[in-house]
């Protein structure tokens, strides 16, 4: 898996594109006999209310969903009435 390859580089870091794959990334760190975030520091993406009850608490990026798909809805309501799209 990625997170083995990494580890075999000596990584110090891994940021994840979510956070099940920093979940998964924590579970083969610990299979490695290594310690988040002594050896290896893991940060996820998504701010799941899950990751605060994993040991180390998993550290993680919070996206603004609800800012986000307002904002969407914006713009596909401007583009649908003929307005510029940015």
């Amino acid at each position: 898996d990625q997170t083995r390859d990494l580890l075999a580089h000596d990584v110090t870091a891994i940021f994840c594109f979510s956070d099940e794959m920093a979940m998964g990334a924590l579970s083969t760190i610990g299979d490695a006999g290594l310690k988040c975030p002594k050896d290896v520091s893991v940060i996820g993406f998504d701010d799941l209310p899950l990751a605060r009850y994993f040991q180390p608490p998993l550290t993680t990026i919070a996206q603004p969903k609800g800012m986000i798909g307002r904002r969407t809805v914006e713009l596909l309501v401007d583009i649908l009435r003929g307005g510029a799209s940015p």
